[in-house]
């Protein structure tokens, strides 16, 4: 490496000092919306009570919603999410590129949901929501050719290049030493050894994973020293590196969810509601304590009279003297407009609800049953789509990412039939297919319905305007967008069966000519016996 282990280390430091502003917003979100991961700036020993100073559940709820309709509606494991299609699009008409992708795309969903994506997924879309830069590991497996991590927020710091890209990675991590001895062996570090020898195998130690663009690499050697991302861990009291390899493929992916320009990190939808959280939070203490009031309301006494203390729980006796006849006991009067102050909690949690798109994920749930139709889905569909749009499209282009390396250890591994001769130096892209996916491209659709009803209603006056339209490429469209090209014939099918149509209709017009005009009965009977046996090819 060009750089020097220390200059690495110099740095991760400043990288670290400069996210501390962000650490703690982080910090303040997990508070109120996961309080499972509330360890960003504060440490926390396993099995710690949560936060205790949460009155309302709304936020805290409404995450694995988000996370789970996430996972369920971007990357099903029962159902086909994504399919794999060639930049060059004359290629798909080709019947053995066809049939080679769809065998690819089936090996490498096997593969997905053979191994542990989709236990790590709602993880990684639990950061999403709540922290806005999630980060996924996807490590190449000599068995399972991939494994997933969702690497937590706290222990990943990234860098972009010139073009806005994440390309490089510090994890700053934990291991035990015995941990780091099963890794490293003998070559842990000294710090490591000690505590081996002394037998404190449980005690925790620092390390740092680094990864970056290599630089100095011998171009076409595969070792791992020459690959196009180098992979460096550090033990980084003592600066000291413990191994060097290298990835193929950039193995992080972190997409950052609402993205400014100023910064390298990105908000989240907790950021945002973050403001509505805590009001609701502090909303519902107050409505607890003036619904305490209102039960147990203070006591007025008498200035004497009565042995003290004054007992006020149920079924207490207390005693007083004889004195003026006219001293009582009564409850100072707590005047609370209750319903008001519930009227505002409920506008914040339906506005909570909306900002982490609960109302999109259970739509199905919420709808009355009669409006339950496909039109009034796919509006409400379209309309949270928008707001969602920008955040779903990072989201996708990491997970596209994702695939594209499935893909490439897949064919490293030979785990593919051979391709055909044709895509040799041919580019490929992912397309999504899930039902975020489709929703997101509905509006394409509906853009292209509402041209050819125009079109339509135009003709009715005009019926050459039609010629404007190239219906062959409208059903296409439609075919891309709903993702049933597969069950529409090629451009070459298409003409044959044109061709074999427009020769019938030829043979047609010739044969009533021939019979105007007179001929003889033999050129007619065979005109007839030609255009039966073309009928009869056209219906096979």
């Amino acid at each position: 490496m060009n750089i020097s282990i220390d200059a690495l280390v110099k740095r991760f430091e400043v990288i670290k000092a400069n996210r501390a502003n962000w650490e703690t917003h982080w910090q303040e979100c997990a508070d109120y919306c996961l309080p499972t991961k509330a360890n960003i700036t504060t440490e926390r020993a396993v099995g710690t009570k949560l936060k205790t100073d949460i009155y309302d559940s709304t936020a805290i709820e409404a995450v694995p919603v988000a996370a789970a309709g996430l996972h369920s509606y971007l990357t099903n494991p029962s159902s086909r999410w994504f399919d794999i299609e060639m930049e060059n699009k004359k290629l798909m008409d080709d019947a053995e590129v066809k049939t080679w992708l769809k065998e690819c795309v089936d090996i490498e969903f096997g593969y997905f949901n053979s191994s542990n994506f989709n236990e790590v997924m709602p993880e990684f879309y639990t950061d999403f929501v709540v922290f806005g830069n999630p980060c996924l590991y996807q490590e190449e497996d000599l068995e399972d050719m991939f494994n997933f991590f969702a690497r937590p927020v706290s222990e990943v710091y990234f860098l972009v290049n010139e073009r806005g890209k994440i390309d490089t990675v510090y994890r700053y991590f934990t291991y035990t030493a015995r941990q780091a001895y099963q890794k490293w062996g003998d070559n842990a570090g000294q710090k490591v050894l000690d505590l081996i020898k002394a037998q404190k195998v449980e005690e925790t130690l620092k390390f740092l994973h680094i990864v970056l663009p290599r630089e100095d690499r011998t171009i076409g050697k595969r070792d791992a020293k020459n690959m196009p991302f180098a992979s460096l861990y550090l033990e980084p009291s003592h600066k000291k590196l413990l191994s060097e390899g290298g990835y193929q493929e950039f193995p992080f992916f972190i997409p950052r969810c609402y993205k400014t320009s100023d910064s390298e990190y990105a908000y989240s939808p907790a950021s945002v509601g973050l403001a509505d959280i805590k009001g609701l939070n502090i909303m519902s203490r107050d409505i607890l304590q003036a619904a305490e009031k209102t039960l147990h309301p203070p006591i007025i006494l008498p200035h004497d009279g009565y042995l003290l203390p004054f007992k006020t729980s149920a079924k207490a006796i207390n005693y007083r003297t004889s004195g003026n006849p006219e001293d009582k006991v009564e409850t100072l009067r707590v005047d609370r407009e209750i319903g008001i102050t519930l009227e505002m909690l409920n506008q914040r949690r339906q506005s909570i609800g909306r900002i982490f798109f609960v109302d999109l994920f259970l739509m199905l749930a919420n709808l009355p049953e009669q409006q339950r139709t496909a039109t009034e889905i796919a509006e409400r569909v379209n309309e949270r789509m928008l707001i969602l749009g920008p955040a779903l499209g990072r989201l996708m282009k990491s997970l596209a990412e994702v695939v594209e390396r499935g893909f490439s250890i897949l064919m490293r591994n030979g785990k593919f039939p051979p391709p055909p001769d044709i895509l040799q130096g041919q580019e490929y892209k992912v397309k999504f297919i899930s039902p975020l996916a489709k929703a997101q491209r509905a509006a394409e659709a509906k853009s292209v319905n509402d041209l050819l009803l125009a079109v339509g209603q135009m003709a009715q006056v005009e019926p050459a305007v039609v010629d404007n339209i190239d219906l062959d490429k409208a059903v296409k469209k439609y075919g891309d967008i709903y993702n049933v090209s597969d069950i529409l014939r090629s451009d070459d099918d298409v003409a044959a069966i044109r061709k074999s149509r427009n020769d019938q209709i030829q043979m047609q017009q010739t044969l009533e000519q021939a019979k105007l005009g007179g001929e003889g009965g033999k050129a007619v009977a065979e005109a007839e016996q030609i255009l039966k046996g073309g009928e009869r090819g056209g219906k096979k």
